[in-house]
């Protein structure tokens, strides 16, 4: 059958007189809903910790999985398991539906552990890896099964048992206006000074400290997550390490320094170069991440070679072409 078409009167002419089953309900509702949270409902199933310390609460909202429709109408808390001694434990934060009923899992066995979920049912459920993995496990998807969404990730450490919090909801369709929806956007700040520039970028030569900075505001749309990350040209036929620190600084206009002023640093880096005998090579360096910023900030990005080092081994200089800026756009 290569056309069919769903909802005529119960055993009408035409396809009214097949029956369709609930697999086929649901890839229409996933066809025209797609698959995630729904942005504009309630509080978007938001994951929250307030004291930094288990259990989580998630808000209230909804979400469409694999066409199946989730609605949480009161706040839920989550308690986590505790990391042992010496270690991290990553987790999850998901809606489960459950087609087929899954028992509770737990160490020694396989990850991702859990407790138990009846079937026929999408419910809130933690999934945690074992002591020493602080990577978030990996959820389960299999349609017809068992199908997790995510809607954050997270890692305890054994010390205080404190809890580090992403978000990682994504969104579906069911919104309606999907200008609404948050979006990931890139742009590029090139950078800028008055030193020589070439064909590449702002040298950064062997046996002198070298800085180079840029500047940008925070865009009126900015929602949350925004990383910074060096665009770096790495020279050829060269061996070694470079010496590299880099800086992003914020602060909020009008305040005066320091109020309201915020950095991300990054350590003292060793870096070997990539470049090789065909050419130059094009490097994004480890991205920096700006927590607390706002629309409207001035942003300061610094990068350094501390090309007189005596760990600094290369013998020519690499260019910073400028910073690649990513962030969650409310637009």
């Amino acid at each position: 059958m290569t056309e069919f078409s769903i909802l005529w009167p119960t055993g009408s002419a035409g396809d009214g007189t097949s029956p369709y089953s609930d697999a086929i309900t649901r890839a229409m509702f996933e066809s025209m809903w797609g698959h995630g949270v729904i942005y504009n409902f309630l509080n978007k199933l938001e994951v929250t910790c307030a004291t930094g310390f288990s259990p989580v609460s998630v808000n209230t909202g909804g979400a469409v999985i694999k066409g199946l429709w989730y609605r949480n109408t009161e706040t839920v808390a989550l308690d986590l398991p505790a990391a042992a001694a010496g270690t991290y434990r990553g987790f999850s934060i998901v809606v489960r539906a459950d087609w087929v009923g899954t028992a509770e899992n737990v160490p020694p066995g396989t990850e991702p552990f859990h407790g138990d979920t009846n079937q026929n049912e999408g419910r809130l459920v933690v999934l945690y890896n074992t002591d020493g993995v602080a990577d978030p496990p990996t959820p389960e998807q299999v349609d017809g099964s068992v199908w997790d969404l995510v809607l954050a990730t997270g890692t305890i450490r054994t010390s205080d048992q404190a809890i580090t919090l992403i978000d990682a909801r994504t969104y579906n369709e069911l919104s309606g206006d999907n200008v609404n929806k948050p979006r990931t956007r890139t742009f590029f700040v090139q950078a800028s000074g008055d030193g020589y520039v070439d064909e590449y970028g702002y040298p950064l030569a062997k046996d002198v400290d070298t800085r180079i900075t840029c500047d940008f505001m925070i865009p009126a749309d900015y929602l949350s997550t925004m990383t910074v990350a060096p665009l770096i040209v790495d020279p050829a036929l060269q061996t070694g390490n470079f010496i590299e620190q880099y800086w992003a600084l914020w602060q909020t206009l009008p305040d005066t320094y320091p109020a309201n002023f915020h950095e991300a640093v990054s350590s003292l880096l060793t870096t070997p170069t990539t470049g090789n005998m065909f050419g130059e090579t094009y490097q994004l360096r480890a991205p920096l991440s700006m927590a607390d910023a706002a629309p409207g900030d001035y942003v300061r990005l610094i990068f350094e070679r501390h090309g007189d080092h005596t760990e600094d081994t290369v013998n020519w200089s690499e260019w910073l072409i400028g910073w690649q800026v990513s962030y969650l756009a409310d637009n």
